[in-house]
């Protein structure tokens, strides 16, 4: 098969490494995120260096290995994998496999468009708070907008009241690269990033089956689906210990539909990666397991009396599973709708994970009633899904005041200390290859222990 894509210059690929490297290195991302703004730099050691490129193989090379290395030939285009569904087995077409895989109503995309000027933040709108129509707050959200993104001076506080109230289509774009750091690595090239590296076969199969299934398919466009598939591409091919997995889609297609430039959404993909939800990615789901551990920790904390009740309806601890694996793999996009996911990701984005627990936290409180009246965790978890799905705005959940304060270093000591219990009960939940990716797992003496709530 012929590509399109020009040969890979590896001499100016190793040139702008070594002059990203003297900056702030563009390829280096922490694992827990910061309280600063633009968030301290640490090590990633799950990534290797750009100019290590894998053994070049082509898409008709005949290898049974799942996990070999090659080089997709497709770019510019769709490559035909993405269209074969079990569904063309049946002589569906492409529009009735699309429609098929139509997202609800309730997660309308055309709700979340990227252009319009300033002043269309001062608007309120489904999907923003109704505090925006106080002349006061919108006028000083405006104001620590405004700043943030110019550079000048701002207060933490005022930002992370900006993004209670949600920053609006008007400034979304900006603010999300900007609190990923984007800007300060650099530009990035992602066809020469994917021809560098390579991606495993199996990662590729599986992302070419998921590409058309993160964005409504009635509001959707070519340019979108290709975006999100060089985006995934790109993504696999930097983070070879991750690989492709499921939820990766979904928070890809909200990237695509939000941000403009292929590079900064690349970089908000793997800031979501290392930063909000660490070692989820894994074929062993390794984050999210210990997520599990802390999200029952904060439940008996909080509510003793509905913690107790779940465990009485659940002693294998699958509801706590549940909500970590589909709503917090995918930062609650396959249940909000679209509008109220980018409010929550204003929000996540400046606090951090603290805000999924604390969202989880207020929801529990809100839907004690159904929770007493429950005889299954299966179906309390879809009458759950059907409320969050019905929101209009987060307004509601956001008011309920917790009993007791979740910190954003009181969350990563716990997750800390959650990961070494997982991995001490499960050692090979990392593979030997990629165990160096872990070290900051290891518990310091002083972190909390969670072993008591699962």
């Amino acid at each position: 098969m012929t590509s399109n894509v020009p040969p890979l210059n590896l001499a100016r690929l190793r040139a702008r490494t070594r002059a990203r490297a003297k900056t702030d290195s563009a390829l280096v991302l922490p694992t827990a995120r910061s309280a600063s703004a633009d968030g301290a730099v640490g090590s990633d050691e799950d990534t290797p260096p750009l100019d290590t490129p894998p053994r070049p193989q082509s898409d008709d090379d005949d290898d049974d290995d799942d996990d070999a290395l090659f080089v997709p030939t497709h770019w510019d285009t769709l490559p035909p994998t993405c269209y074969n569904y079990s569904g063309a087995r049946h002589g569906f077409g492409r529009q009735s496999r699309r429609a098929s895989l139509q997202l609800g109503k309730r997660r309308s995309w055309r709700l979340s468009g990227t252009s319009g000027d300033t002043a269309t933040a001062l608007t309120p709108r489904t999907g923003v708070s109704s505090l925006w129509q106080r002349a006061d707050v919108a006028q000083r959200n405006t104001d620590t907008l405004t700043a943030y993104v110019a550079g000048r001076s701002f207060g933490w506080t005022a930002l992370q009241n900006a993004a209670r109230c949600g920053f609006g289509a008007a400034w979304r774009g900006l603010m999300w690269s900007r609190l990923a750091g984007a800007a300060t690595r650099g530009p990035l090239d992602l066809r020469v990033l994917v021809r560098a590296r390579g991606v495993a076969r199996r990662d590729y199969a599986q992302l070419c089956t998921d590409v058309l299934r993160a964005i409504d398919a009635e509001n959707t466009s070519a340019a979108a689906e290709l975006a999100l598939y060089q985006l995934l591409l790109a993504f696999c091919a930097h983070n070879p210990a991750l690989g492709y997995a499921q939820g990766m889609n979904m928070v890809g297609g909200a990237l695509v539909v939000n941000i403009d430039d292929a590079a900064a959404r690349f970089w908000l993909m793997d800031h979501v990666a290392h930063r909000v939800l660490p070692h989820y990615w894994r074929e062993s789901w390794l984050g999210a397991r210990a997520d599990q551990r802390v999200l029952r920790y904060f439940l008996h904390n909080q509510r003793p009396r509905l913690a107790q009740r779940l465990d009485a309806l659940d002693p294998e601890q699958l509801f706590a599973r549940h909500i970590v694996v589909a709503w917090f793999s995918t930062l609650y996009a396959t249940v909000l709708r679209a509008d109220c996911v980018y409010w929550l990701w204003d929000m996540v984005l400046v606090r951090g994970a603290v805000v999924l627990f604390e969202l989880t936290l207020r929801l529990v409180i809100a839907r004690a009633d159904l929770i007493d009246a429950a005889h299954d965790t299966h179906s309390l978890f879809l009458q759950l899904s059907d409320y969050l799905g019905a929101l209009h705005s987060l307004d509601p959940l956001l008011a309920i005041k917790l009993p007791k304060t979740v910190g954003a270093a009181e969350i990563e000591a716990r997750r800390a200390a959650a990961l070494a219990a997982v991995l001490a009960e499960d050692v090979g939940a990392v593979p030997a290859a990629d165990a160096r990716g872990c070290a900051c797992v290891r518990p310091h003496a002083s972190t909390p222990s969670v072993s008591g709530a699962g």
